[in-house]
């Protein structure tokens, strides 16, 4: 079920860099300014004050004294900046919040309500609070962190299984890290835990899907190319981007499993897209 439905009754359409976006929900990232107008009008339609009311409504989330759009769900630049309380960051392609106006705040309880400001006794007044990302012991707080940027890392995606016992709490579920230009790490493994970035195989290195979307079609399987000819090749494991059939059809349905040439994961989709019978244009290479 969609939070923020349209007049023509339409979801949100998301763009390609967003749907792959770890803790994506379908539908609810917000692309065009337009887009973030209509939902904010949602989120700002709750009662005020009302944190739980607010939390209800998917894709809204109350911060800094207001309900108002995730903005970790703003997939572009234009619809970060329109929302309020969000802040782009051009060189990560990232959206993330502003960071609270601790200097507004005149109740030491309300000033220590937030990990990102601190209250002084002396003087009386809340200002920003210095820290690192690795002292932000939940996600809540590592995901809004905006001086400096925090990326969540769960348990989960270090690969192991065996211990997936829910304590009820996120300080023992993952860790806080800086949130990284994603062409700036080099181990795989560390790639993945950052949010927007996914290591590609076939240029073995960490890219941003931000970038990468500006002029390929994302996808996480064939049936989202739209493209005659393509497929979805997968190159960061559980997804990909929509790749050219044609160059590869010469070749024979072996470099299909050739992982030089196609991202192993993908072995099949290059098979059913690239060689599949009834591919009319592809068909009139393979002389099926």
């Amino acid at each position: 079920m969609y939070a923020f439905t349209f007049p023509s009754g339409d979801p949100v359409v998301a763009t390609p860099a967003a749907s792959v976006l770890p803790g994506y929900v379908e539908g609810l990232a917000i692309a065009t300014v337009h887009d973030v107008r209509e939902a904010q009008d949602v989120c700002g339609s709750t009662p005020y004050g009302d944190v739980g009311k607010c939390d209800q409504v998917v894709g809204c989330e109350y911060w800094n004294g207001r309900c108002g759009l995730q903005c970790a769900r703003l997939a572009t630049g234009a619809a970060c900046h329109e929302a309020t309380g969000c802040a782009w960051d051009e060189t990560l392609l990232h959206c993330g919040w502003i960071h609270p106006t601790c200097e507004a705040v005149t109740q030491s309880t309300h000033c220590a309500a937030t990990k990102f400001c601190t209250w002084d006794s002396d003087t009386g007044t809340c200002a920003r609070a210095a820290y690192e990302c690795e002292d932000l012991i939940d996600e809540q707080h590592c995901e809004k962190s905006a001086s400096p940027e925090c990326a969540w890392r769960d348990d989960s995606e270090d690969g192991d299984e065996d211990d997936e016992t829910d304590t009820g709490s996120n300080s023992t579920s993952g860790s806080c890290a800086d949130l990284r230009q994603c062409e700036t790490i080099t181990l795989p493994s560390e790639c993945s835990t950052h949010r927007g970035c996914a290591f590609s195989q076939q240029r073995g290195a960490c890219v941003s899907l931000n970038q990468v979307a500006v002029d390929k079609a994302m996808c996480v399987t064939s049936s989202q190319c739209a493209v005659a000819d393509t497929f979805c090749n997968l190159d960061f494991g559980s997804k990909g981007y929509c790749q050219n059939c044609l160059p590869l059809v010469e070749r024979g349905k072996e470099v299909c499993v050739d992982d030089i040439v196609v991202a192993a994961p993908a072995a099949q989709e290059c098979k059913d897209a690239c060689f599949a019978p009834d591919v009319g244009g592809v068909n009139a290479f393979t002389g099926g």
